[in-house]
């Protein structure tokens, strides 16, 4: 026949993706084939399974018919695409703010699919545009799938890295003309190569660090602008302040005059104007409402808001001739200054005179409240007036030291005035003062209270108490309050109280009371602790108070309902467990106390409670009974396995002698005779699987055979059918059927299962006869005049045969050759054979096909 080489890829293509395999399908017809793949490999396998790492175009060749003289060969290129995931621009770079950037794919391979990730922003555009607004280094990645679903990932960085510039100055403002000295700080990746200055004075600089002078008066904004070798550019500015210089000049009293010594003369605490004369450089008065203008006036020590005219210098409390005195005049940033000091005594004309009281001051003793000393540090004074602010007075007093008693506690003005016989000035001073006389006041709301209770006191009766500290037991409460509540103490007994009250002045007075703190005490007793469920007990009441008990409440602890007012009570607890008992009394004073005794009560219930392991065994199999049953101490189980067998134990083994459904009984008594009975009806079945089937005639002398089955099997227990026929077959029915078309020996098996796994099996073996073979023919493609060899393999039973060559010649032999003369029209001869066995039982084998 003839033989036409052809071949296509898994993938539908000639191209291919580098790295992923794929295989070649063989479409000639022939499996008889040779490949060489264009990289040195080969393969005589049908379909071949190949893998291209480097992408380019590889020739293929297939030679279809390897071997025969009538082979045929194609050779086919295959490419294996090269997708270059390539990005345009390949390394992105900025040094101006904002940096915007279209990021596209540079590669050759036609795209279907991108996938963009630029700094955690995703797309899935041709390009992909974006925009940065500060400086910094972002990675990127880009996947894209060809046409052929071939995929590559490049991934890389964008740098943006902005300039940046500041401005430095050594001077920022200044009296003109000012040389200004500029620094430019500027931080740039590529070399600065300009530098434009605009002063804004109509004037500029290219260097990199100019000087300038301002001439004229005002705020000038500088600015420039840096630009590097890539064209990036950056702006700074900063302000310059310029002013003209000014005369600063003031004068006291209006005295316009030179000024002549004790003419501006002033007593302590006088109001003295200050005129401000300044002018500017020609003379000429300034404009007072100029905002350009700021004034600083300092008198030594004294430093004063900044106003053009000062009018409100309280001297200083020093008597003589002032000096040190300045104003700085600041226009604009130019500052001038004019400074006074002992050098101009003659210029500044200003004399304080006496007499001063430099300080007024007190003191006074706890132990005697109501009498108080004063003392006065005066200069120049010749005489002074004590005023004690409680209509006494010492008028014209030389002493600097007095003492003054007082008669009653209050608050008092005392006045100090100063009187110099050389002029006419006088001065005053005062302070105020307060007489106390402290006194502790303690009153309780109540003199019993009870246990752990807090204890409201009240001070309000206290006399001149600033400050209240309370003590009880030793302990001094954090509270410092008039109203306070001290406690709770947990202690029962007399309760000193104590009081330490202060005044303003830390001196201090202490009150005391006895306060009695009671509670109840309680206690019960119950004549029985432990018994079974249901269980009763008496209860008595053993509880006392030193003023009497009002009434008490029984708690038991099982959820029913409270006793009142019962000493001895007889309770039944219905349930088991543990139970804490609590009696509440209440004694005359209403004072409450509590006693509960955990667990006190233990009421125990046997509960007999079993597990199986298994309940539904096979007979002869071993049932595990585990005993559960709860009760007091030491538990005794005994079983009934509801066949007549006793046995005793917590954990049993037992085995059944026959198949059935049998009840358990189980009986637990505990070391306080409590019982409990528990019986689980029909708990325990017992199964018993049975095989039983026969067959009518167990053999048969040609296939295919199938035998009859009686299956006498019982139903009991839900079975399950497993069948096995020893030629792969299996089935489930009870009575299947089932045909044997190969001869041979077979087991048929037949295998019952109860509903809990139980099994029997029962078998028989078939017998199954009739010839079988396989034909064989070498070679099966031919050319015309080529001898074929025709032999069997696989033979079973076979005595004599008869060949069919499908030419119209045939032969007896098991084995023959023969030789084809002419080439079919569709070109395939069909071989067939007839097998034959000692029983004359016959049966054709599979055709063959000759090419």
């Amino acid at each position: 026949t003839d033989i036409f080489a052809s071949f296509t890829t898994s993938t539908g293509f000639n191209t291919v993706c580098p790295g992923v395999p794929f295989q070649f399908i063989n479409t000639s017809g022939n499996p008889d084939v040779y490949w060489e793949f264009g990289t040195g490999a080969n393969s005589t396998q049908e379909e071949p399974w190949m893998q291209y790492n480097n992408p380019g175009t590889y020739n293929v060749t297939l030679i279809a018919g390897y071997g025969l003289s009538c082979a045929d060969t194609i050779v086919v290129p295959i490419t294996v695409q090269d997708v270059n995931a390539a990005v345009s621009p390949s390394a992105p770079y900025a040094c101006q703010l904002p940096a915007s950037f279209t990021l596209s794919y540079s590669g050759s391979a036609s795209i279907s699919e991108y996938a963009w990730n630029v700094n955690g922003s995703i797309d899935s555009a041709a390009t992909m545009d974006v925009t940065f607004n500060a400086s910094g280094t972002y990675d990127y990645t880009l996947i894209v799938t060809s046409t052929y679903g071939c995929k590559d990932t490049v991934t890389g960085q964008i740098v943006v890295n902005a300039v940046t510039t500041s401005i430095n100055s050594n001077e920022i403002e200044g009296c003109i003309p000012l040389e200004v000295d500029f620094t430019s700080n500027t931080v740039s990746n590529e070399p600065v190569v300009s530098w434009a200055w605009d002063f804004d004075d109509g004037t500029g600089s290219s260097v990199q660090n100019p000087t300038h002078v301002f001439t004229g008066s005002g705020t000038y904004s500088v600015s420039f602008v840096v630009t590097n070798s890539a064209g990036c550019t950056a702006t700074g500015s900063i302000e310059i302040n310029t002013g003209p210089h000014h005369n600063p000049n003031f004068d006291i009293c209006f005295l316009s005059n030179p000024m002549v010594v004790d003419t501006c003369r002033f007593c302590p605490r006088d109001t003295i104007l200050f005129h401000n004369l300044t002018t500017d450089t020609l003379g000429n008065p300034v404009d007072e409402n100029d905002p350009n203008f700021e004034w600083n006036w300092f008198f030594g020590s004294n430093d004063f808001e900044p106003e053009e005219c000062l009018d409100s210098y309280f001297a200083p409390l020093d008597t003589g001739w002032q000096y040190d005195l300045w104003l700085i005049v600041n226009y604009n940033g130019c500052r001038d200054t004019v400074h006074l000091d002992e050098t101009d005594i003659d210029s500044i004309g200003l004399y304080i005179s006496a007499p001063l009281i430099r300080s007024l001051t007190d003191s006074m003793s706890c132990d005697s409240t109501y009498q108080r000393y004063f003392f006065a540090d005066l200069n120049a004074a010749d005489y002074w007036d004590w005023d004690f602010g409680d209509g006494t007075t010492i008028p014209s007093s030389t002493e600097d030291t007095v003492m003054h008693n007082y008669a009653a506690i209050g608050t008092y003005w005392v006045k100090l005035t100063a009187y110099s016989n050389s002029t006419t000035c006088f001065f005053r001073d005062s302070m105020q003062i307060r007489i106390t006389d402290i006194m502790a006041h303690l009153t309780p709301e109540y003199d019993t209270i009870c246990f752990n209770t807090a204890i409201p006191m009240n001070a309000s009766g206290s006399q001149d108490a600033s400050q209240y500290a309370w003590t009880a037991f030793g302990t001094v409460n954090a509270g410092s309050n008039m109203i306070q509540n001290i406690g709770p103490y947990n202690q029962v007994g007399p309760l000193p109280i104590q009081l330490i009250v202060t005044d303003i002045y830390g001196c201090k007075d202490t009150a005391f009371a006895d306060i009695y703190v009671t509670r109840p005490v309680v206690d019960f007793v119950a004549d029985t602790l432990v018994g079974c469920l249901p269980f009763t007990t008496e209860f008595q009441n053993m509880s006392f108070s030193d003023v009497g008990i009002y009434s008490i409440t029984w708690n038991f602890g099982d959820n029913t309902p409270f006793i009142n007012n019962v000493d001895t009570i007889s309770h039944t607890f219905n349930h088991s467990g543990a139970f804490n008992i609590f009696l509440t009394v209440v004694d005359s004073n209403g004072c409450i106390n509590s006693l509960g005794k955990s667990g006190y009560i233990r009421v125990h219930e046997t509960v007999a409670n079993f597990n199986c392991i298994d309940s539904i065994v096979c007979l002869h199999d071993s049932i595990l009974l585990q005993s559960n049953s709860t009760g007091f101490t030491t538990l005794t189980v005994t079983w009934n396995f509801g066949n007549g067998d006793y046995l005793s134990g917590n954990s049993i083994i037992y085995t059944y002698p026959n198949s059935g459904v049998f009840s358990i009984t189980q009986i637990v008594v505990d070391t306080l005779g409590c019982s409990d009975t528990l019986i689980a009806t029909d708990f325990i079945e017992i199964q018993q699987a049975i095989a039983d089937f026969t067959v009518v005639s167990d053999s048969s002398s040609c296939y295919p055979f199938a035998p009859d089955i009686i299956n006498n099997s019982p139903l009991t227990y839900q079975p399950s059918h497993f069948w096995t026929f020893g030629d792969g077959f299996i089935a489930s029915d009870y009575d299947p059927y089932h045909e044997y078309t190969f001869p041979g020996d077979y087991w048929m098996v037949y295998t019952i299962t109860t509903s809990d796994g139980c099994q029997a099996k029962d078998s028989v073996l078939i017998y199954v006869g009739g010839p079988f073979g396989t034909i064989n023919v070498v070679p099966d493609s031919i050319c015309k005049g080529d001898e074929v060899q025709f032999f069997m393999t696989d033979t079973i039973n076979v005595s004599y045969v008869n060949w069919n060559f499908g030419d119209g010649y045939g032969s007896y032999d098991l084995s023959t050759t023969h030789t084809y003369s002419y080439v079919p029209a569709n070109g395939e001869f069909y071989v067939s054979l007839i097998l034959f066995s000692d029983s004359l039982c016959y049966k054709p084998a599979e055709p063959d096909t000759i090419h």
